[in-house]
């Protein structure tokens, strides 16, 4: 799968170019041996569902001065 920006800026997730489903983010998610990897594998299948990645790290407690708009 790939990662681009859309039209406005925002991270997206190219699912349907590589004829992939953003389930299996939250099916890797779920089996990750490694909790950070679990939470960045959740947050790209949240990304793929509509969120913004700022709204991502607001949510998860990992949102860094980097991902808002200033």
């Amino acid at each position: 799968m790939g990662v681009a920006e859309n039209e406005t800026g925002m991270l997206k997730v190219e699912c349907d170019r590589w004829n992939q489903s953003s389930s299996i983010f939250r099916e890797e998610a779920l089996k990750a041996n490694h909790a950070r990897t679990g939470e960045r594998l959740m947050a790209l299948y949240e990304i793929c569902k509509g969120k913004s990645a700022t709204k991502v790290g607001t949510d998860t407690g990992r949102c860094s001065p980097s991902t808002k708009n200033i």
